[in-house]
């Protein structure tokens, strides 16, 4: 309850495959404040990490993580007072550039 407070908004869309198991996730979440969007993106990012048993793969410091996870990749990026997350990304796709695109 605590990582919602100061939400501000989002939109998600859902994106299927060619196998049933393709199911690609991606949502854009945005804030009242910077600050309100760095603990949902904190508290987002240790869900990841103790849903899928992995700790991420890529981490920065300015606020991107990346998961590798046998339901795909995760990408969870922090702009502003913004949090893009991208749940099931195929093995092979360039998360960066998918991200660029939403």
């Amino acid at each position: 309850k605590k990582a919602a407070e100061g939400w501000g908004g989002d939109r998600y869309a859902l994106f299927l495959g060619p196998k049933d198991s393709d199911v690609l996730v991606a949502e854009k979440t945005v804030w009242d404040t910077e600050a309100d969007a760095r603990e949902f993106f904190d508290a987002y990012a240790k869900r990841t990490t103790k849903r899928y048993g992995v700790e991420p793969s890529e981490m920065s410091l300015t606020g991107r993580q990346f998961w590798k996870t046998k339901e795909g990749g995760v990408l969870v990026e922090l702009t502003g007072a913004s949090v893009l997350i991208l749940e099931g990304v195929p093995e092979g796709v360039d998360a960066d550039a998918l991200a660029k695109k939403l």
